[in-house]
Parts: C-alpha cells; structure tokens; sequence
C-alpha cells in the first residue's frame, strides 16, 4: 500500500470518529437537558450551560458528516446531508434572531 493511500485511509477513518464523537456529544447534551444532569450540561465550573438547540445542531451536523463519508456517499445521502446542513443553519440563525432585540420594536425595555 503507497504511503498516500494510507494516509488516506487515516483521514477517512479520522473524519468518521470524529462525526461519531460529535453525535454522542450532541446527545449527552440533551441527555443532560433531559434528565437534568449537571456534569453534561457545561463543559466546567464558571461556564455557561450547552443548550438543546447546540446539542441538537451536534447530532444533525454530526450525522450529516458521518452520511458524507465515501463508503456511504451516493445522491440520498448527500440530499440528507445537504437538508441537515440547511436545519443546523437555520436553528443557529433562529436562535440568534430570538436572542437579539428588535430594534424597531415598539416595546419598551425598563433597565
């Protein structure tokens, strides 16, 4: 086996741990946020907590890498993957709409 083709194969099987260890972060963190276990809700002491939508966005970005990998690459699997991709983005977005105020609301916010 040449050396490039060997280490070809170590990214390859690099990038899928990789997509396996973030789908298990991903679901420690809503196991966390179900069962409502401290440990898997903050990466340590003086941090802010991971939320859902984050431990969410992990599986499905994690499952979307792990469907790209060349053994499992065929055209269903790259749509699902780009159809992944779009609901990661679009929770991402939505959580940064809903944590940012209108700022042509016509609320007014008491300090």
């Amino acid at each position: 086996m040449s050396k490039a083709k060997n280490t070809s194969l170590k990214l390859k099987s690099i990038s899928e741990l990789i997509s396996l260890i973030t789908i298990i972060f991903g679901i420690l963190v809503i196991i966390g946020w179900t069962f409502n276990i401290d440990i898997l809700l903050s990466p340590g002491e003086g941090f802010s907590t991971i939320k859902t939508n984050v431990g969410l966005g992990f599986v499905l970005i994690g499952f979307a890498l792990y469907l790209l990998q060349d053994k499992r690459n065929n055209k269903s699997n790259k749509q699902l993957s780009q159809l992944l991709s779009v609901i990661v983005f679009l929770i991402g977005f939505l959580t940064l709409f809903y944590l940012q105020p209108l700022k042509s609301s016509s609320r007014t916010y008491k300090r």
